[in-house]
């Protein structure tokens, strides 16, 4: 078949085609099959070439003559489908306004949040200060002056996030007592200090590399354990609105001595044993004690003269607890049917 037949037939196939076409989206295949860079075209030029040179000027004449009615068929088709196209999409868009308006969801306060405000105000309701310290930390303040030995696990990269040999993401919002001791000229402080941590921990049900802890302390003259267990006592009975009994277990903590678990009475049961309690009749809250006499003489207290103490519970753990959430990870994951009980 000669390059003129072609050109002919390529005419009227493609006349054909475009009457058919029903949408801009089958004329951009038609577009692409008869003008992309691999369509038909293409081929009439790598022929054109093997002509001989005398008749290859009436030939491409031809061929571009064909291409320009291709080329402005197409145009005149797509102005067409476009337009009709709009005129469809105006009127599937289009709203009812008699119709009632749809429900707005308006976003609310989260529930960690809304729960670290509340523990904070009952703090300062019994007279503590709010302060802050930020999230990235030196290794003295977080841990040095916090009486940590230079051998404790948590310094080490797999319980630490460590930004560079000295700079750290806070592990414990206990940094706060570290900046506070060094900053204060009397030593004497009552401090509440909310915030969030961060430790290299597998993420599971139980446990996050993220969670939001307050730190209390008090330091003074003649401060001792009694002074704890009523605030502790205090705090719980507020924040569970019952009337708990607490149960303290010896633990070590670097910065304080002696250093004790709290529990306070299961809120479900009443210490007969539940699934919430698994059965012990005792929920853990936090961790507390008295104040060791070395994170005071770092801080430039006298512990002679000076006694203090310092409890931390973390919220997530507190949430849970107040409203039998199984796993941690639900607080992190956004699911707005999850945070609207709340």
């Amino acid at each position: 078949m000669s390059i003129e037949e072609r050109v002919s037939s390529v005419r009227r196939d493609f006349s054909a085609e475009i009457s058919s076409a029903k949408s801009s989206e089958e004329l951009a295949d038609i577009r692409v099959r008869y003008l992309g860079k691999k369509g038909i075209f293409r081929n009439f030029s790598e022929e054109l070439k093997k002509v001989p040179p005398e008749e290859r000027p009436s030939l491409g004449a031809l061929i571009n003559s064909c291409k320009a009615f291709i080329e402005e068929e197409i145009s005149s088709v797509s102005e067409k489908f476009l337009e009709e196209e709009e005129y469809k999409r105006f009127f599937s868009e289009r709203i009812d306004v008699t119709l009632p308006g749809e429900a707005c969801f308006s976003g609310g306060e989260h529930v960690l949040k809304k729960t670290l405000r509340e523990v904070v105000d009952i703090f300062v309701s019994l007279g503590f200060s709010i302060q802050e310290a930020p999230n990235i930390e030196s290794e003295a303040n977080n841990f040095s002056l916090l009486n940590f030995p230079d051998d404790h696990p948590a310094r080490q990269m797999h319980d630490t996030f460590y930004l560079d040999e000295k700079t750290l993401l806070r592990t414990h919002t206990s940094n706060v007592q570290a900046r506070e001791l060094k900053r204060s000229q009397s030593k004497r402080m009552k401090v509440v200090a909310p915030g969030l941590c961060f430790r290299n921990e597998d993420v599971s049900s139980r446990s996050h590399m993220m969670f939001h802890q307050i730190e209390a302390f008090l330091i003074d003259e003649n401060v001792s354990m009694v002074d704890l267990i009523v605030v502790l006592r205090e705090v719980f009975q507020r924040f569970f609105n019952k009337n708990v009994r607490l149960k303290f277990r010896h633990s070590y903590f670097p910065f304080v001595e002696p250093g004790v678990e709290v529990d306070v009475s299961c809120i479900e049961c009443a210490e007969k044993g539940c699934s919430l309690c698994k059965n012990t009749g005792w929920l853990e809250v936090a961790g507390a004690g008295m104040i060791h006499p070395n994170v005071l003489c770092k801080g430039g207290a006298d512990p002679e003269k000076l006694s203090g103490y310092a409890l931390g519970m973390g919220i997530e753990r507190l949430v849970m607890l107040r409203h039998g959430i199984p796993d941690i990870r639900l607080f992190f994951e956004n699911d707005v049917k999850f945070l609207k009980q709340f």
